[in-house]
């Protein structure tokens, strides 16, 4: 397979990633580009890529109006403001804690109030295999319309 996976990042977070990508069965594919490369080349890095997992970030809302697809881990503590987008062009991965709250709750406007109370649910507290779903999941949308 001649996929790539690009890893973005600023500087400090050089090591990290250097770290994962050593930690992984099949990294030959895997390219750290993490404080290797200016913020304006990224749209034209972007434009070219087929999807992008980020965090909820700029770098979201850049591949979104590029129209990458895109699978973003959030903590859900800005629902309602920033995310989600309308379309339903994103797609979020959230906490269970947050995910249970959005299940249950009528009141997206309670979202804000849910935080207020829980503070420490960050994007720490997705599970590795809800990632790992949702890119199965987009991955098989995906090789439809390719």
């Amino acid at each position: 397979c001649d996929t790539k996976i690009l890893f973005f990042g600023n500087n400090s977070e050089h090591q990290i990633v250097e770290k994962a990508i050593k930690n992984m069965e099949n990294n030959s594919n895997c390219i750290n580009l993490a404080g290797e490369i200016d913020i304006s080349s990224l749209p034209v890095i972007l434009k070219s890529c087929k999807l992008m997992i980020s965090m909820e970030s700029g770098n979201t809302h850049l591949a979104h109006f590029l129209n990458l697809p895109v699978i973003c881990l959030a903590s859900g503590e800005y629902y309602g403001s920033a995310l989600p987008y309308p379309d339903n062009s994103v797609d979020y991965v959230f906490p269970d804690k947050f995910n249970q709250f959005l299940e249950v709750s009528d009141y997206k406007d309670m979202v804000e109030l849910f935080y207020f109370a829980n503070k420490n649910q960050t994007v720490k507290d997705i599970k590795p295999s809800q990632v790992v779903e949702k890119i199965k999941e987009k991955l098989c949308t995906l090789n439809k319309i390719y």
